[in-house]
């Protein structure tokens, strides 16, 4: 009964962290860009009229609340189907709201996407300026940090290698989402590392230091991964399963604290140079 309560209290953190906490202030982001750089005087910073991104800050808004009332409405039920009938939590909730919560954020990468590809065609022929100097994934995360993250990687591989020899516990589908989850990560960080830079207009110390952050963010995504299959393999292998629930809700708000929160916390969009979206 306290593991649920836990549960709940857990999963009720999650909504509002990231469905309603880290969405506002995602859309206060959005809000003071349009507001402090008007089209007239940064004109490189719009690609299509200031009315169809002030649409887009409040569909996103829209998108979050949907969300949010929908968690409510499966905690609500949660509750209520435990107390009338004793059935705990299922194991895949907080999962499955954890990617619900993250498609806003995913549709606004998209767009942001959409917009730089925009921005590089209107600008094709502008002068751009880079650093010439050899990049390595040194000059971007501590040595350790990747030492670290890989051995996390082998380590939760063979935990559940272990499993699967002495508990008869199958680890297939971790091993694989282990797998395809931190390639899918390295190729992110390669793509920014070795990549074009997406905004041609932004300058090159602010592209080094948001690149930078982005790929320790990766990087303690990657660890966070890792630590979780492990912990998820213990809890099946020595326990009734009880406690995953809370586990998984756990690491989703920590990767939402990780994922956004660093974003928000670390780049300040005050401190953005704007100069060369001016005309």
């Amino acid at each position: 009964m306290l593991t649920n309560i836990l549960f709940y209290l857990c999963f009720l953190l999650q909504l509002w962290l990231i469905s309603f906490f880290y969405a506002r202030m995602v859309r206060e982001r959005m809000q003071y860009v349009t507001t402090n750089f008007p089209p007239e005087q940064f004109p490189k910073l719009y690609v299509k009229p200031k009315e169809s991104y002030l649409a887009g800050q409040q569909r996103f808004t829209l998108l979050n609340q949907i969300v949010f009332s929908i968690g409510l409405g499966v905690l609500i039920y949660l509750a209520w189907r435990e107390y009338n009938t004793g059935f705990a939590p299922y194991d895949v909730t907080a999962g499955l709201m954890f990617i619900l919560q993250m498609l806003p954020f995913a549709l606004l990468e998209f767009a942001e996407y959409s917009y730089y590809k925009e921005m590089r065609k209107q600008h094709l022929g502008a002068i751009r300026t880079g650093s010439l100097t050899r990049r390595s994934i040194f000059q971007f995360v501590s040595a350790n940090t990747v030492m670290f993250a890989a051995g996390l990687i082998v380590f939760s591989i063979a935990v559940d290698v272990t499993a699967l020899l002495f508990v008869d516990r199958s680890p297939i589908g971790k091993v694989i989402n282990t797998i395809v989850t931190n390639t899918f990560l390295f190729l992110l960080v390669w793509r920014l590392i070795y990549g074009k830079k997406a905004d041609p207009n932004l300058s090159n110390e602010d592209h080094v230091r948001q690149a930078q952050l982005t790929v320790q963010t990766l990087f303690y995504i990657s660890i966070s991964v890792s630590v979780f299959f492990i912990l998820k393999q213990c809890v099946d292998s020595f326990t009734n399963g009880n406690y995953n629930p809370l586990l998984t809700s756990a690491y989703s708000v920590f990767i939402g604290y990780i994922a956004i929160g660093t974003r928000i916390r670390c780049t300040k969009v005050e401190s953005l140079n704007f100069d060369g979206y001016k005309a």
